[in-house]
């Protein structure tokens, strides 16, 4: 699928049907399949019928989707080697912007507007089919086993039912508008997803109370029924009673537990890919200022909740609101003694909120102090080579010493405050209970009381002021869990490039025309502008240098036509289309960019490359090592481009690093090429031969832009920008310049 053509095939899939027949709608499902059989998502075995891969591929012809190739592998790498399921259609057509719903349904029930959809028999043995219309009790599918349309008579065999939805943009504003002006942040809004569970859990600690109330009864009867009449048969009907309500009060307990461990992993699951997602999504001037260990730290906080979710400290405070039941047995059994419990949950609650603001402060302390240590301690780490060979190993120690005693003392401060709730909680706990003692044997004197009453007391209190007392011990966690929350909702309000799923306008084709008027740039608002008033327009084919000083401007007018950079006054456009209209990530898949700084990441050099173009296929990958001068020391490698390299490789040379980012552009298919400045030392040696041969023969092409200060290159271009700091930008033609400005 491709450009528009992937568009009219969706638009006409049903009227090709009927008109002329299912070949060419197999054709663009086989089209489908052969990308997944040539980048090994599906794996490479005869016995293998691929049933649900030619499903989702029927799919993607049959919804009208307006994606392409790229988007439907991606949405599917995590697949690479293995049979796709059913769960696989369904993330991967979630991946790509849709919701789906379920339901046990028969064919013959379902209405002609849910279709296309996708129905798997009851029969397990039957192959999945993709409804795509139903006219006068007559079905059109597609049966995924035999690759062929067939037509059939809607029958009533139940089978399970998907039925998809295209998510609109517009409906998730407008609900996202609804839930800010009820006051919901983003975790009120994951969190009510989740409220069955929620209700299971307290639905659970209901009747656990109501089940451990079982213990102390049975012991009030066995003082007052039982040791003094000496009724054993009373004895035996109570054990049995009791034990059929340990029982289930036990088997409540498994259930709540098992329900809250999931509710914590569940959250931790959807918190760790929205963060994820945010970082990868998240606009360069988020992320370029910010170093790798405040990165670390602010993703480590956020374990907070998993911890607290996971642990029973979410059982006890659910616990907390059904006290009153045990408040209401104490006041049957013991009358006036219930004011004891009633006056120690008051002072209790005025104890959190008089320690609430005080925890909240000395926690705040203690986590800036320890989260400066840690981001110290992570630089030391990233850069304890430097320390070295600049001897100054021993002041950074004393720095980071000082900085710890600093985190030592804020901690201890925390911990203090701390002591002193559960010490003051343990307290209260104690003279509530010696409280019921005293008055309680006053009653029992007066006859207004039994013994048996009087112990049966005892273990409610302890059961009612025991969650209380633990909620004081975690008064620190719930606060580091509000602090978490906080910064997670602050995190998901800002604002990202895009949508993991959304595509407001798919990129079919650029030509390579691009023009800038009136562009301004500078880092942040009260900075002086790094340049003002550029006026650019280039047509397709055409090579533009960029030249000038160190830190004048030159990288950043690459990232701003790549779409890193937001112009602070005027517009690029390219096609004649203000690229602030295009989804930054879908352009620059269509822009080769080369960067400074090569960058790679764990894996083998193939893989490294591939990022650019996961569409490529090997033969791709090693012309355009060959091309840019990688291949000949990658033939003298064990493995070849099979070999696994790691970021800042010290057993690499950095030409080679150069040559492998020189690879990534070879590869990247796209008529915009973005190429900063190499090293001049690298210019004078093959990589440098192959960026230069790489420009020559873009001309007429590509469209490029590339930065240098070396004469030699600068005459390849048709315009050459110069940067000057405080100066408007100047743009000459090639020789002009050179005869202006040139060195040689």
């Amino acid at each position: 699928m491709k450009g528009n053509t992937a568009g009219n095939m969706k638009e006409n899939t049903i009227s090709m049907m009927a008109d002329t027949g299912s070949d060419d709608i197999i054709d663009r499902v086989n089209d489908i399949l052969e990308m997944f059989n040539t980048h090994e998502v599906m794996p490479d075995d005869s016995k293998c019928d691929h049933v649900f891969a030619k499903a989702l591929s029927m799919l993607m012809v049959s919804l009208k989707w307006s994606g392409n190739k790229r988007h439907l592998f991606e949405s599917l790498s995590h697949t690479k080697g293995r049979e796709i399921d059913l769960l696989d259609i369904l993330n991967s057509v979630a991946n790509l912007g849709y919701t789906s719903h379920e339901i046990t349904i028969s064919m013959s029930e379902i209405d002609d507007r849910l279709m296309p959809c996708l129905f798997i028999p009851a029969k397990r043995t039957n192959s999945p089919l993709v409804l795509l219309s139903k006219n006068e009790g007559i079905i059109t599918a597609f049966d995924s086993r035999d690759k062929k349309i067939i037509e059939f008579a809607a029958g009533r065999e139940k089978g399970e039912g998907y039925f998809f939805e295209r998510i609109n943009q517009e409906d998730l504003d407008e609900e996202r508008k609804t839930q800010e002006l009820a006051g919901m942040s983003w975790f009120d809004i994951i969190f009510s997803r989740l409220n069955p569970v929620v209700k299971e859990i307290i639905l659970a600690s209901f009747f656990i109370n109501i089940f451990a109330l079982a213990m102390p009864l049975f012991i009030m009867s066995i003082y007052d029924k039982v040791i003094g009449a000496g009724a054993i048969d009373t004895l035996v009907y109570l054990a049995f009673g009791v034990s059929i309500a340990m029982i289930s009060e036990f088997t409540l307990r498994i259930i709540r537990s098992k329900s809250v461990v999931w509710l914590g992993v569940r959250l931790d699951n959807i918190i760790s890919n929205a963060i994820f997602e945010r970082l990868l999504f998240m606009k360069a001037a988020y992320t370029e200022g910010a170093s790798v260990s405040s990165q670390i730290s602010r993703v480590k906080s956020f374990e907070s909740i998993r911890k607290f979710f996971t642990t029973p400290a979410f059982s006890v405070i659910v616990e907390i609101p059904f006290t009153i039941i045990l408040l209401m047995a104490i006041w049957l059994i013991a009358g006036p003694l219930v004011y004891i419990p009633i006056v120690a949950v008051f002072l209790f609650i005025l104890m959190l909120l008089y320690y609430q603001s005080k925890i909240r402060v000395s926690m705040q302390a203690a986590a800036k102090a320890s989260g400066e240590c840690q981001r110290y301690g992570m630089e030391t780490f990233m850069k304890i080579n430097y320390l070295h060979h600049n001897g100054i190993a021993n002041s950074w120690l004393q720095q980071y010493k000082e900085k710890l005693s600093k985190a030592s003392m804020a901690s201890f401060r925390s911990n203090i405050t701390s002591s002193i709730i559960e010490s003051v909680a343990h307290s209260v706990t104690i003279a509530s209970g010696l409280a019921v003692v005293t008055f309680g044997v006053h009653l029992i004197w007066a006859g207004e009381m039994s013994m048996g009453a009087l112990v049966a007391t005892m273990i409610l209190i302890w059961r009612i002021l025991g969650p209380l007392k633990t909620l004081c011990s975690m008064l620190p966690r719930i606060e580091q869990l509000r602090d978490s929350i906080r910064q997670i909702n602050r995190l998901t309000n800002i604002e990202t490039e895009r949508s993991s799923t959304i595509l407001k306008r798919p990129i079919e084709h650029l030509n390579g025309d691009i023009k800038l008027t009136n562009v301004g740039i500078r880092y942040s608002m009260d900075a002086e502008p790094l340049f003002v008033g550029l006026d650019l327009d280039i047509k397709a084919g055409e090579i533009i240098a960029i030249t000038g000083t160190n830190g004048s401007g030159k990288s950043s007018l690459l990232k701003l036509i790549n779409g890193l950079y937001r112009p602070q006054t005027g517009t690029v456009r390219i096609d004649g289309t203000n690229i602030l209209q295009m989804e930054p990530i879908e352009l620059r898949n269509y822009i080769a960019y080369l960067p400074q700084i090569p960058n790679f990441f764990h894996g083998s050099i193939k893989d490294n490359i591939l990022l650019v173009n996961p569409l490529a296929t090997e033969e791709d990958v090693v012309l355009a090592l060959e091309k840019s001068g990688a291949m000949e020391m990658i033939k003298n490698l064990t493995h070849g481009i099979h070999t696994i390299i790691r970021a800042n490789n010290p057993t690499l040379p950095n030409t080679f690093g150069y040559t492998l980012n020189l690879a990534r552009v070879f590869l990247k298919s796209g008529n915009i090429l973005l190429l900063d400045e190499l090293p001049n030392s690298s210019l004078n040696e093959k990589v440098g031969k192959a960026y230069k041969q790489l420009i020559i023969d873009s001309r007429g092409k590509k469209t490029v832009f590339f930065a240098s200060q070396r004469d030699d290159f600068l005459k390849l271009a048709d315009k050459v920008i110069l940067f000057k700091p405080g100066n408007r930008p100047v743009t000459l033609k090639s020789n002009e310049f050179i005869n202006k400005y040139g060195q040689d």
